[in-house]
């Protein structure tokens, strides 16, 4: 067996991407499920989508050294839950309401053409509050939770039991999340610019593609980089 296989194969997608962060780019190209779906292992997600490993892990190789925007801090709890609010939280609180109006003013000029873009205004409306409250919980209980089992000698007892219980909860709403991204990418035919439309149509289209993009590497550093980390420090209190 290659030994670039035997190294990948078992691993988890996630795990795969927080060693190395450039596999990202391939995974999005084999449209494999790294953030929701990160817990599943490279054999598994490639036999599911019926694709070669082989050829998957071949082009992780080559990927080496690239997007380097996708790594975070690993070290420091504290480090890391101040990078995502910084990185991507703060991000989406100016990004969500200006690509809203986009979409809005988009389905008003060619709503009549392409009715989707109704189904697709009112999808994002619901995702853009749902996002809001859940970078509330985080940065009100989740976070603040994380940083004191960092500086703790001994276990903590919060209102919500164990730090296991909010991050159950974050995990539910990422799923959610996941569900909807992959409900915008159908109302839209994989992001596909009719030739009747103007450019703040297409400048819609690339935005939504980018916002995808950021959301899977703000959930990949949530699902697979800190919250195992929190769990193994609030155990280590044990």
């Amino acid at each position: 067996m290659n030994s670039c296989v035997s190294e990948f194969e078992n691993k988890s997608l996630g795990e795969i991407v927080s060693k190395k962060p450039w596999a990202a780019l391939v995974f999005e190209e084999f449209k494999l499920d790294y953030c929701c779906g990160g817990k599943q292992s490279l054999l598994e997600a490639c036999q599911k989508a019926e694709l070669d490993t082989h050829l998957v892990t071949e082009k992780i190789q080559e990927q080496e050294g690239q997007a380097n925007n996708w790594d975070c801090p690993k070290e420091s709890l504290t480090e890391l839950c101040d990078h995502i609010e910084e990185a991507h939280h703060r991000h989406l609180e100016n990004l969500l309401p200006e690509l809203e109006h986009l979409i809005q003013k988009v389905a008003h000029a060619h709503g009549d053409n392409h009715p989707f873009l109704h189904e697709l205004l009112f999808v994002f409306q619901g995702l853009h509050v749902e996002l809001m409250q859940h970078m509330g919980k985080e940065e009100q209980i989740l976070f603040p939770f994380c940083k004191i089992i960092e500086t703790s000698t001994e276990a903590q007892s919060f209102h919500c039991g164990s730090v296991a219980n909010p991050i159950r909860v974050m995990c539910m709403d990422h799923d959610n999340a996941g569900e909807v991204l992959r409900e915008i990418r159908q109302l839209t035919s994989n992001y596909e610019i009719p030739d009747d439309v103007c450019t703040t149509y297409r400048i819609m289209m690339e935005e939504l593609q980018a916002f995808e993009l950021d959301m899977k590497q703000h959930i990949h550093k949530e699902n697979n980089v800190l919250y195992p980390m929190a769990l193994k420090a609030e155990a280590s209190l044990h």
